[in-house]
């Protein structure tokens, strides 16, 4: 992999989205709800918060943004729906620019808030009526659009109770209701299913699939691996405000996870030497992770060696030592997103012991 603090040496498939996204930005299509192109910012002359990213998001994509605290995620939000001054750069919200045309680009956006910013002794049915208004719903719309808001999200049940009563799923739920108001075409939801019990968490995740095949464009930053292995089409991380990696979960996940997890489960104490001796003939590459009781974690990396051989390599072994179970299984989002931010931080040291 390249070296992530040398910003000429950007990743691979971060260079490839820049120059799609030039392309886009000197040949307009209809088919990007957001278009990012080469933003920057910096606060007070201080060290830059994001730099020189580019991304586009088609509609029907659901795109996370995800990085440590401190990686420039909420910088970028602020700047997308106009809390902050775009630095440099700009951004394109259904083919309008927000530096040119702030106003118009944001009206074709809706914005659910990491933090509910909600009044508290006004209730759900009055939010969605104040903002449909807001966001220019004819007035003989609005109770329909509010009564369709209330459905979705399922908050028919509490439409005339003031929020302040609220779960703190059920707030969420409303927050992410204000946001579809007046039917945007992009949607920006910073983590929207936080807070929320599984049961809720699993019914906000339909609503967004749902969302997705009405053509909206998503765009969610989230803590949940979980989450955008469910939502997402594709996913970046940032770090020190650059875009480190961007793409397919899948493809990342062949990038820069670290292969496989072989679990091994034994009877006696007194195999594990025989399986570490095995192991080490029938799967070299393997690397022994930890020992926890009679359990055995292993690591073996993506290019050394197939799913079959490995399986292959279990089955012989099972005739020579007394093992109770086993379990192979693909590095999961959480895996590829430590083992990247642990390589970035590292890379990143590097880069300051050398200043």
């Amino acid at each position: 992999m390249v070296a992530l603090s040398d910003e000429a040496a950007l990743d691979e498939d971060v260079v490839a989205e820049q120059h799609r996204v030039d392309t886009i930005t000197s040949e307009p299509s209809d088919q990007y709800r957001l278009v990012v192109a080469k933003i920057s910012k910096s606060y007070d002359g201080r060290a830059l918060a994001v730099r020189n990213v580019s991304f586009a998001v088609k509609s029907g994509e659901c795109f996370g943004l995800l990085g440590v605290n401190g990686a420039g995620k909420t910088t970028m939000f602020r700047m997308l729906t106009g809390q902050v001054q775009i630095g440099a750069g700009d951004a394109l919200i259904n083919e309008k620019s927000m530096r040119n045309n702030s106003y118009s680009s944001m009206s074709s956006s809706g914005y659910c808030p990491q933090f509910d910013a909600l009044s508290p002794n006004l209730t759900a049915r009055e939010h969605l009526r104040y903002y449909s208004l807001l966001r220019g719903v004819p007035k003989e719309s609005v109770d329909t659009v509010v009564n369709w808001a209330l459905n979705e999200l399922q908050l028919n049940a509490y439409a005339d109770e003031i929020c302040s009563s609220y779960s703190g799923g059920n707030k969420r739920k409303l927050s992410v209701a204000i946001a579809l108001v007046a039917d945007p075409p992009l949607l920006l939801l910073d983590e929207p299913s936080a807070g929320m019990d599984p049961s809720t968490q699993r019914f906000m995740w339909n609503v967004l699939l749902q969302l997705r095949k009405s053509k909206r464009a998503i765009v969610i930053t989230s803590h949940s691996m979980e989450e955008c292995e469910v939502l997402c089409s594709r996913i970046a991380i940032m770090s020190r405000g650059q875009l480190r990696c961007i793409g397919p979960i899948q493809h990342l996940k062949h990038r820069f996870g670290e292969g496989y997890t072989l679990t091994i489960r034994l009877c006696k104490a007194e195999n594990i030497s025989k399986v570490q001796k095995y192991m080490a003939e029938l799967v070299p590459a393997a690397q022994l992770e930890a020992v926890h009781c009679l359990t055995m974690f292993y690591q073996i990396p993506n290019a050394s060696c197939t799913i079959a051989s490995v399986y292959d390599a279990i089955c012989k072994m099972q005739q020579l030592v007394e093992i109770d179970d086993y379990s192979l299984s693909q590095t999961t989002l959480d895996d590829m997103f430590v083992s990247f931010v642990r390589l970035t931080s590292s890379d990143e040291a590097d880069e300051d012991s050398r200043s």
